[in-house]
């Protein structure tokens, strides 16, 4: 789990066309999915941060792979794969690496949010829905 590369910063934290076609265009519906997954983002955060803190691994790997799908659903393909890496972790019980996906959890979410705050529905007339 280490910083991200230049690349990764430029890339969007969200894959906006497939996020708005699997909510068939609606960027209104996007940001509410969006909204209800920060709140649970956070929610389940504090519940991964309590499970390492007691070294429960078999709830770390539970909370890293429902993260990983709500991550999936909404197309936020670097908070996925810090999820499946923080899942397999815990499967694994290696601490060090469940407190660095803890981190990077931390980091992604934090520039997802970056990315709204900075108006991502402007970046939307540059992405192209996918046709069907």
């Amino acid at each position: 789990m280490t910083r991200p590369n230049k690349q990764e910063r430029r890339t969007p934290p969200i894959i906006l066309s497939e996020a708005l076609e699997r909510v068939g265009g609606s960027e209104g519906f996007l940001e509410e999915l969006l909204n209800l997954y920060a709140d649970e983002f956070r929610t389940t955060l504090s519940q991964i941060q309590e499970a390492a803190k007691a070294a429960n691994f078999k709830r770390l790997e539970e909370l890293g792979h429902y993260l990983k799908g709500a991550s999936s659903n909404l197309s936020l393909v670097f908070l996925q794969s810090a999820c499946s890496d923080l899942e397999q972790a815990a499967r694994i019980k290696d601490m060090k690496r469940i407190r660095a996906g803890a981190m990077t959890l931390e980091r992604e979410f934090q520039r997802l949010q970056n990315f709204r705050k900075r108006g991502w529905k402007s970046a939307v007339a540059r992405v192209p829905l996918l046709s069907a």
